[in-house]
């Protein structure tokens, strides 16, 4: 995925980009005067193009030589389909205008990346209306372009929620969200899992880094907080939260939302990548390992940034450095780890963090849990938790900050995987 959404981002925040005009300008034939129904009950916003194929909720139109007829049929196929998913039945609120216009999608072989969902104002539409551009030339890759076709429209309707903030802090969740967006939309196409690679292969990297793509890998955390947190819903909610935190850091809103501290929410998900433990899993790239885990094993990593070990034997393992651990075993300051599991080491410290691994063997008193909760109520009080006890509680009210053990006792929720036919 390229999509293009990050550089506007940028270029409205004042660096030096150079933003083509579409970005910020609406072509002349979305001039806001509308034009008679195209379909019963919605018209077009603006005036006809040379070539255009409607559906329902969207319009596809291009210029002689920049779309072709089938790359836009199966766009508004992708399209409608998500519309059914994401609006009809998720109840994400529906793009501004889409009540009674349709929604502009423009195939433009100019574009520097796959595509990008901009907002365009007038008199009409102050706080603006999206308008989809997409480039053909990815359409022939089918599974590609039908999930590009969700991620663009899952940025139509985030902007329903939130416009573009100024804080380099804001573009990495928008793309993290329209890649599970186009998960939860189009279930049976797994082209939005190979995004996973932009994690994978530099989870060291900060949480909302947008170097090298990171951001479109970063879908994983949305994986994590819908499958072993808060079942489906899980992220409308927290874009629902967000709609209401305009000037809001995304980590603080997702931890807001989730009552659980930001950290433990980036230290579950590197859990659950040690066992590769999600739904489809066998389509993503696992996380690349820094070796094998051996006593004075070290590393660095950035804010919230990740990196993997793979355990050789049964270790106690606890480090020097502001890091947390994970494994299959627990996740806390000093955890246990088997031969053959995989291990986590996640920064904690605001910029990056260095650390140095100790390895010891396993009491045999302290079972094989490793689990630890360094904080159990408020206090600060620090407490292990006993082998085979679970510190959950039974409802999401009574969730606290702290849920190194309790998190992980949650069920895990697995969506239904039936294909939706608009």
């Amino acid at each position: 995925m390229d999509c293009l959404l990050p550089l506007l981002f940028q270029g409205l925040a004042g660096e030096p980009v150079d933003l083509p005009a579409f970005f910020t300008e609406a072509p002349p034939r979305l001039n806001g005067r509308p034009t008679a129904q195209m379909r019963p009950g919605k018209a077009l916003y603006g005036s006809p193009w040379p070539n255009q194929e409607s559906s329902e909720n969207f319009v596809v139109v291009w210029e002689n030589g920049q779309g072709n007829i089938p790359s836009a049929k199966a766009a508004l196929d992708a399209l409608e389909e998500a519309w059914t998913a994401l609006v009809d039945q998720q109840d994400w609120e529906p793009p501004e205008a889409s009540e009674d216009y349709l929604i502009w999608v423009i195939l433009s072989r100019e574009l520097s990346g796959t595509g990008v969902t901009t907002l365009y104002t007038d008199g009409n539409f102050p706080q603006g209306y999206p308008v989809i551009y997409m480039n053909p030339d990815w359409s022939h890759l089918t599974e590609f372009w039908a999930s590009l076709s969700a991620h663009e429209f899952a940025h139509a309707l985030q902007y329903s929620y939130r416009t573009w903030s100024t804080s380099a802090e804001e573009p990495w969740y928008w793309e993290a969200s329209a890649e599970w967006q186009a998960e939860l939309a189009l279930p049976e196409v797994n082209a939005y899992a190979i995004q996973a690679q932009y994690y994978s292969e530099q989870s060291h990297l900060r949480f909302s880094s947008m170097e090298n793509s990171h951001q479109y890998g970063m879908f994983l955390l949305n994986a994590f907080i819908e499958e072993h947190l808060t079942g489906n819903g899980g992220l409308r909610s927290i874009w629902t939260l967000a709609a209401s935190r305009k000037n809001a850091r995304w980590d603080s809103i997702i931890a807001e939302d989730l009552q659980l501290d930001f950290e433990y929410v980036i230290g579950g998900m590197s859990q659950q990548l040690c066992s590769m433990d999600f739904n489809d899993a066998q389509h993503y790239t696992h996380p690349a390992q820094a070796g094998a885990l051996e006593k004075g094993s070290s590393g660095e990593v950035f804010y919230l940034g990740s990196q993997y070990w793979l355990a050789k034997e049964d270790a106690l393992v606890t480090a020097s450095g502001d890091v947390l651990l994970a494994s299959p075993e627990g996740i806390g300051e000093e955890i246990t780890v088997e031969a053959g599991q995989v291990l986590s080491v996640t920064g904690l410290a605001e910029s990056s963090a260095t650390y140095s691994l100790q390895l010891s063997q396993i009491p045999e008193d302290t079972g094989e849990t490793g689990a630890q909760n360094p904080k159990d109520d408020d206090t600060g009080t620090a407490s292990e938790t006993p082998a085979g006890a679970c510190a959950c509680t039974s409802g999401p009210s009574q969730r606290g900050p702290f849920w190194i053990v309790a998190a992980l006792c949650l069920p895990f929720f697995r969506r239904q995987r039936t294909s939706i036919h608009s």
